[in-house]
This record gives C-alpha cells, structure tokens and sequence, in this order.
C-alpha cells in the first residue's frame, strides 16, 4: 500500500512538474523558435516581431514572426498565430473547425499541407491548451516535403 502511495504522489508531483514547466509561454511569439530552427526553413531570423491580439471572452490571441512579413516582398517568411482559448470547448472547436492538411505528428492533436508548389507550408497544431496555426511562405526555396515545417512546428510546440 505505501508503494502505491509513493506512486501515486510521484505521478502527481512529476504531472504538476509537467504542467509548471509550459506554463511558462509569456505571449511572445519570438521565444518559440531560435535562430537555427528559423534558419532551417531559409527564412532570415531577423526582425522577429511578435503581437498581443486583444484578450476576448473567447481568449488571448498572440501573432509575430520572421523575415518579410510582406507577401509582395517574394521573401521567405515564418509567421505564427498563438490562441489561448478560455475553455476546453472553444479549443474542440478549433480543431474541429480545421479541415485542410492531412493529420501530422506535431503536439497532442496537428494537420498539416504544402501549399503552391512547396512555396507555402501550413501547420495547425494544439499543445498544452494552446491553437497555434504556423505559416511559412518560401517562394524561393520551395519545400519538396512537409517534414522540415513539422519539425519547426514540433520545436514551437515544446516551448508553449
């Protein structure tokens, strides 16, 4: 019995251990990724500008990202959208809302697409009770696979 008490208390401590380290994301989209993780979609790391959207009764909302921000540019660029929705039902509904991409291995629930040729990657994922939908626009270095974009999705994932 006292085995299964140390366990049980071992399993909590390690869960609530668990959640303390991810309650940690401070809004800024910026802190998601390093240089390098950037770099390896061969989008410029800087700026990186990152944006509280207004806090609503559905939530908190952040944006930023890397490189040219402007489509018209024909730079590349990695933008992210953050959602901390107020309850368990409005992040359901998001994922169940999310109907292109085919399902990916990126947080607890993903899909993901190339888009035009390889030149755009989507990523949509939930983590940690977070809505994240990554874009990133490579006209000049399209994407043969969505293999690199998860991985940079995976690594955002870990930091929420």
């Amino acid at each position: 019995m006292k085995t299964l008490v140390a366990a049980t208390v071992l399993a909590l401590a390690l869960a609530s251990a668990a959640s303390a380290a991810h309650d940690g994301f401070s809004g800024n989209v910026c802190s998601l990724l390093t240089t390098k993780e950037v770099a390896s979609l061969n989008v410029s790391s800087t700026p990186c500008t990152s944006h509280k959207l207004a806090n609503t009764s559905f939530g908190t909302g952040y944006s930023g990202g890397w490189g040219n921000l402007k489509p018209s540019s024909g730079e590349a660029s990695l933008t992210f959208t953050v959602g901390k929705p107020a309850t368990a039902a409005y992040l359901a509904y998001a994922r169940s809302t999310t109907k292109w991409g085919a399902p990916v291995k990126v947080g607890d629930w993903a899909r993901g697409e190339l888009v035009n040729g390889g030149t755009g990657a989507l990523v949509a994922f939930t983590s940690h009770g977070y809505y994240v939908v990554m874009h990133a626009h490579l006209p000049k270095t399209p994407l043969k696979s969505l293999a690199p974009a998860i991985a940079v999705a995976k690594a955002a994932a870990a930091n929420l």
